[in-house]
């Protein structure tokens, strides 16, 4: 898996644990710290709205795979 796609798959595992889109950021950030997305405040709206929509493919896949 290419190091973005670890990267998004951390913000997405924090946003699934009820965290905001800044905080999950934060955290993959510091796990992944090669690949830091640098974000400034008028980004948030638009990479929530790209996450939320990541987190809900990243569900449809999982409950077809089930």
């Amino acid at each position: 898996m290419p190091e973005e796609e670890k990267y998004d798959h951390e913000v997405l595992r924090w946003l699934e644990k009820g965290k905001s889109v800044k905080k999950a950021i934060d955290r993959a950030s510091k796990k992944y710290p090669k690949d830091v997305l640098m974000v400034e405040e008028a980004m948030i709206p638009d990479l929530q709205s790209r996450y939320e929509y990541l987190l809900e493919h990243e569900r449809i896949i999982r409950t077809l795979k089930a």
